[in-house]
């Protein structure tokens, strides 16, 4: 069937199987503050493309070709930034697009992105200055290396105020700009302390405090609220897959891939 591909299961559930098969989708929404709490209004989802049975494509100068993962999430968010007549706009997304195929695109187009970054990232800092004769070479890109996880311990944590979750609370943090590996710019990094691993949000958006950032990226859990209540009221929980080969039916997650658009004025 077009569009339909093997997805791994990474709800960690063994019942569940190692595998989801069937359309996944991609859904975009806005995010909107209601006295310290947040809420989330979808406007836009896509179809991911299948792997060996693609259902979209990209035409350019190099040719046609099988849209990936990458610009079909690509497409929803310039479609959602059109439809707010180009409002700049914060993305904010989970670890799962971590990474330079997701937040490079964002950065040539100009769309600042808030997530959360894997636990054993590595960041340098700014190179410092080189006084009196430059020696031979190519001159360094990169500063002093640290593990991200380890910043709490390098640097003094500072205490801010932020609402999360409805709540207000004081955590420690700490927060620097640095780069990241194949990431094209320098980034702010927000290190927070928890009870277990320390948390690493990471934003391109330099503007905004650590508090902000936190604050920002708590937003996303507004999302599955807006999930359940497009499974339990729109129908779209009714939607299957079925597989003979594991002999029961397998939900085909919708929103797996979630997006979240934080609009801020111009």
């Amino acid at each position: 069937m077009i569009g339909v591909q093997k997805w791994r299961q990474h709800n960690g559930n063994p019942d569940d199987g190692n595998y989801i098969i069937g359309h996944h989708w991609a859904i975009a929404g806005l995010i909107g503050r209601f006295a310290n709490r947040f809420i989330c209004y979808p406007i836009l989802a896509r179809m991911i493309s299948g792997h060996k049975n693609p259902s979209h494509y990209v035409c350019s100068s190099e040719g046609v070709y099988p849209m990936t993962f990458w610009d079909t999430i690509l497409a929803v968010i310039l479609q959602a930034r059109l439809f707010l007549e180009n409002f700049n706009l914060r993305v904010v997304v989970d670890a799962y697009f971590a990474n330079s195929s997701f937040i490079n695109p964002m950065i040539d187009e100009g769309i600042h992105v808030i997530t959360r970054w894997r636990k054993d990232g590595i960041g340098w800092d700014e190179p410092e200055p080189y006084y009196g004769k430059r020696k031979r070479g190519r001159p360094r890109k990169y500063g002093t290396q640290h593990k991200l996880s380890n910043l709490l311990n390098s640097f003094n944590p500072e205490l801010v105020l932020v609402h999360t979750y409805g709540q207000l609370s004081r955590v420690a943090v700490v927060t620097r700009d640095m780069y990241l590996r194949d990431i094209k710019q320098k980034v702010r990094i927000v290190v927070i302390e928890s009870n277990r691993e320390p948390v690493i949000l990471v934003s391109t958006d330099m503007t905004l405090s650590s508090a902000e950032i936190i604050e920002i990226y708590s937003s996303r859990f507004s999302i599955e609220i807006a999930i359940r209540d497009l499974k339990q009221h729109f129908g779209f929980g009714d939607y299957q897959c079925t597989t003979n080969a594991l002999q029961r039916n397998l939900y085909s997650d919708l929103f797996s891939f979630p997006v979240y658009l934080c609009v801020y004025g111009v």
